[in-house]
């Protein structure tokens, strides 16, 4: 059976949950999709029968050829997006599902011209990789971390985002974006809160517990001060430095 644009959203959101789960069952999709189950359930079946993906007890696999054609339509999915940003300056938050809408008219000829026209880029405008242009390079998904993960004092540049309204809306509030330095100032036991430093200037910024799961970052392999103890080096070394001019004026 041919790919409906139906069987191309339950492919893309198998891949993902995978990806970022781990693994995928039927009550997982179903809550991704905001399907019932038993849809859920049904569609599967077809899509083993095709040999697009495998059912092993409650966990869902793709084959070779359904990762594969998972990916393709990711790959035009993100192309769609960097133009929408790039060229048509639509919010991050936004270009999800105009997004969603353009992948699945998009034959061959027309993503490999709006990929020529984009120049190539290897990843959309939250920071996941458009896989037909990496050319069998995946991303160093080892060096990405969840937030959530950041050590007391851990410096790290944000490079992915998942890519939900809510959240991209609650990051835009915060001031968060791809390629942000920051840095873990502290966690509130009560409800997992993170307190961070933001760019250079040092801004504090609290992020949920909920919405750290959902950013990614690159460790930067340094410890950072907070904004105060930069502040007291800096007043401790001017007052060293005058007391050595006093000594030398004696």
């Amino acid at each position: 059976m041919g790919m409906t644009n139906n069987r191309e959203d339950y492919l893309t959101a198998i891949f993902k949950i995978i990806e970022r789960e781990g693994s995928a069952s039927n009550h997982r999709i179903s809550e991704y999709l905001g399907i019932a189950r038993a849809s859920v359930s049904e569609m599967l079946k077809k899509l083993a029968e095709d040999g697009i993906l495998k059912i092993r007890g409650r966990f869902i696999s793709l084959s070779a050829e359904g990762e594969q054609l998972a990916r393709l339509i990711l790959s035009k999915h993100r192309l769609w997006e960097t133009f929408l940003q790039d060229c048509l300056k639509y919010n991050w938050k936004d270009v999800h599902r105009q997004a969603d809408l353009l992948e699945h008219i998009t034959d061959g000829e027309m993503m490999k011209r709006l990929n020529a026209f984009l120049n190539y880029p290897t990843h959309c405008p939250h920071g996941a990789p458009i896989y037909i242009n990496l050319r069998g390079e995946e991303r160093e998904e080892a060096e990405e971390l969840r937030l959530g993960s950041l050590k007391i004092g851990e410096r790290a540049r944000i490079v992915k985002v998942d890519d939900e309204p809510g959240l991209l809306s609650y990051l835009d509030r915060l001031g968060l974006k791809l390629d942000l330095v920051l840095s873990a100032e502290s966690y509130e036991e009560y409800d997992g809160t993170m307190r961070l430093f933001v760019g250079e200037e040092g801004r504090r910024v609290s992020v949920s517990e909920k919405a750290q799961k959902h950013i990614y970052v690159k460790t930067l392999g340094e410890q950072a001060d907070s904004p105060e103890k930069t502040e007291e080096a800096k007043r401790i070394g001017r007052k060293e430095k005058r007391a050595r001019g006093g000594e030398g004026a004696s």
